[in-house]
């Protein structure tokens, strides 16, 4: 089975993937993305 959570931020998107994970039974994968200024960003951040 796959499914595909979207929603914006604050969404509440982890928590249910978790849930439905648990129900499941079945291996989760995550999958997060971001664009290139956002990682360059948060490189920078953690200086």
């Amino acid at each position: 089975m796959r499914e595909l959570i979207l929603g914006s931020v604050r969404f509440g998107k982890n928590r249910l993937a978790e849930r439905c994970a648990l129900v499941s039974g079945l291996a989760v994968a995550y999958v997060a993305t971001a664009t290139e200024i956002h990682a360059i960003r948060e490189m920078w951040n953690q200086r």
